[in-house]
């Protein structure tokens, strides 16, 4: 790809990237706080008290937050009790495209790096030229047709699969593991 298609490409991956990372997160952070909502209560009078407060934080941030019903009313509600139910399998793709959204976004971020060090290398190929005087001028239009960009091969979706992925599933495991001990432990399911 040349100069131009870097940018452009440049440009798309931050659009792209950072309004999938924008919807998916807020659309994550929302069913997070629905299940705080909808989640904790299992009925009894114990756990109605520890939810309480929970509900009560999620009740004011929801009337502080009425511009963004469209969220509130489509987000995903995790069921921790039925773990194949349909809006945890939903919970999850928003999940993923969150983290999509992350790796698309970096992506760009390391392409325009590379794009910056090219036009670092544009200006002093420019001022090169001035100094010799040269017979053939050499504009930064020509220079820019010319310059190749290799795009980055260390930010690869499959690469980051282990850091953006297994990690935060491995956490989410081992806290659900020692959350099902302790409800076990203080007899709370």
């Amino acid at each position: 790809m040349n100069y131009n298609e870097a940018k452009k490409k440049i440009f798309r991956g931050r659009l792209i990237g950072g309004s999938l990372f924008a919807v998916a997160g807020l659309t994550f952070l929302i069913s997070c706080l629905k299940f705080l909502y909808y989640g904790l209560d299992a009925g009894d009078p114990l756990s109605h008290a520890l939810a309480a407060p929970f509900q009560r934080l999620v009740s004011t941030i929801y009337l502080k937050t009425e511009f963004l019903n469209l969220f509130w009313e489509y987000a995903p509600t995790p069921d921790a009790r039925n773990h194949l139910s349909l809006p945890n399998f939903y919970f999850a793709l928003v999940y993923l495209a969150a983290f999509i959204g992350t790796i698309i976004f970096r992506y760009a971020n390391a392409l325009a790096k590379r794009v910056g060090t090219a036009e670092q290398i544009i200006d002093d190929e420019r001022i090169r030229h001035s100094i010799r005087r040269s017979a053939l001028q050499h504009d930064r239009t020509s220079i820019e047709d010319q310059l190749e960009i290799l795009p980055p091969n260390r930010d690869s979706i499959w690469k980051q699969f282990h850091a953006l992925y297994f990690a935060p599933l491995i956490v989410t495991i081992v806290g659900g593991v020692m959350a099902a001990v302790l409800i076990k432990y203080f007899h709370l399911g």
